[in-house]
């Protein structure tokens, strides 16, 4: 079910101090080579600031995109339309939250797709 690395991870989490372990958190968050288990145990039992960090984690796995996509803090989703690594239906799903400061990510964003880049256009002849 769970790697070894992930067991390790665990028990270094229950086993530091509560104002470290925030830290820690924080850390495995942007840390490129955690796995999906991990990634769930972080977004759940996370802050604002892990789930940020976890969003904008270009290692992110797609079945964690699809659940942070649908997250309602409104500082997870623009980090979220930053990653580079998000599939075209995530880039999708967060222009269709019609947030202005999420779609100007979007735009940021160095890997969208070709719907995604008509999207934003079309959005721009909109607002003219």
């Amino acid at each position: 079910m769970y790697g070894v690395e992930t067991a390790i991870i665990y028990s270094l989490l229950f086993s530091t101090p509560a104002w470290d372990r925030v830290v820690t958190m924080r850390n495995l968050a942007e840390n490129e080579s955690i796995d999906l288990h991990t990634q769930i145990y972080l977004y759940a039992a996370g802050n604002t600031d892990i789930r940020r960090k976890l969003a904008y984690n270009p290692a992110i796995a797609p079945e964690m995109q699809y659940t942070i996509v649908n997250d309602n803090d409104p500082e997870v989703l623009p980090r979220l339309a930053l990653n580079p690594s998000i599939s075209p239906q995530i880039q999708r799903k967060l222009f269709d939250t019609g947030i202005i400061l999420v779609i100007r990510c979007l735009a940021i964003n160095p890997n969208l797709s070709l719907e995604t880049q008509r999207l934003l256009i079309q959005f721009l002849e909109r607002r003219e």
